[in-house]
């Protein structure tokens, strides 16, 4: 019911390339439904997302989620959204499911916005960065300080965006500077 209910959310907003992709993509949705129940069952024993310990991993999870929904395209808020089809499949065997729900999809919800907003600064420091170059080519002092250690925090390496950054600006920037390097010595 939990990957159903994640489909139907997909659906919703692809309709036209619906019956093709769903089969592409059952791990994505797989991953959110293990996700969903591992979230949930966390915060409504009493962990919250956060920078350190249990906090932490629970962070992780989530935005591993989100991430695949990402990729899909899904809907804001999506995550937190399958909250009502985990308690429904899970909610007789464990009754502080169904106690905890409000507060599990308002912790999921406001997560989802926290990620989305650290997104979104990343990628606008990475714009301002590449702003100022025609050749994709960052200047070493911005790599080494203020896009290495933010991009570090905001975007783990699963990150599709990340993984192309990585690849199409990072490395020739290396690559680059490496050059200048053997040139000046």
């Amino acid at each position: 019911p939990i990957i159903k209910h994640a489909q139907a959310l997909y659906v919703e907003t692809h309709k036209s390339e619906q019956a093709a992709q769903l089969n592409c993509e059952r791990a994505r949705f797989n991953i959110m439904a293990d996700h969903i129940r591992s979230s949930a069952f966390l915060i409504s024993q009493g962990t919250y997302p956060s920078n350190e310990g249990r906090g932490y991993v629970l962070r992780r999870i989530i935005r591993r989620a989100v991430r695949q929904g990402y990729q899909l395209k899904m809907p804001q808020h999506f995550f937190s959204r399958l909250v009502p089809s985990l308690v429904d499949v899970m909610g007789e065997a464990y009754p502080d499911l169904v106690k905890a729900q409000t507060n599990v999809e308002s912790v999921l919800r406001r997560e989802e916005d926290a990620f989305a907003q650290t997104l979104d600064q990343g990628m606008k420091l990475l714009e301002k960065a590449l702003s100022g170059s025609s050749e994709k080519i960052i200047s070493g002092e911005v790599i080494l300080g203020h896009i290495h250690t933010r991009l570090a925090k905001l975007q783990p390496v699963e990150h599709a965006d990340l993984q192309n950054f990585l690849r199409e600006v990072l490395l020739p920037s290396i690559a680059h500077y490496s050059e200048l390097a053997k040139e000046t010595y």
